[in-house]
Parts: C-alpha cells; structure tokens; sequence
C-alpha cells in the first residue's frame, strides 16, 4: 500500500482502506499515510473520497498531526 496511498484514497473502494487503516491501526505504524497526505491536504478535503478520509484523521490521529493539516488546509483560504 506504501506508495499508493493517494491512488487508494480517490477510489471509490480503496478510501475504506485507509479510513480502517486509521481508525484501527496505532499512528506510529501509518506515517507513511499520514506522510503522503502533506502538500495535498486541499485537493483531499475537496475529493468525495478524500473528505472522508480526511476526517478520519481528525477523529483518530493525535492533536499535534491534525494542527498541521489544518494549518495547511487554511493556506488555500
């Protein structure tokens, strides 16, 4: 999956993966999705797919990586 993480976000499957990724699986052992997220923070909470996962992130992930895309997010506004 390393290496794919935004292919498999825009698919219509693939995004459940990596939302189950999240919600299951410790932040230390997903960087590598967390990683592939950064500079495409926009185009992700603006994808039908992407939002979803985006979301995700913000339930499951500690409080220092969700400042930083939100942080990135609000560069485009």
């Amino acid at each position: 999956m390393e290496g794919n993480v935004l292919k498999c976000v825009k698919d219509q499957n693939g995004n459940h993966v990596i939302q189950k990724a999240i919600e299951r699986v410790s932040p230390e052992n997903i960087r590598f999705i967390i990683d592939a997220f950064y500079g495409q923070i926009y185009v992700l909470a603006t994808h039908p797919y992407g939002c979803r996962v985006i979301q995700r992130i913000f339930e499951h992930c500690s409080e220092k990586e969700i400042v930083r895309m939100k942080q990135e997010l609000l560069t485009f506004y």
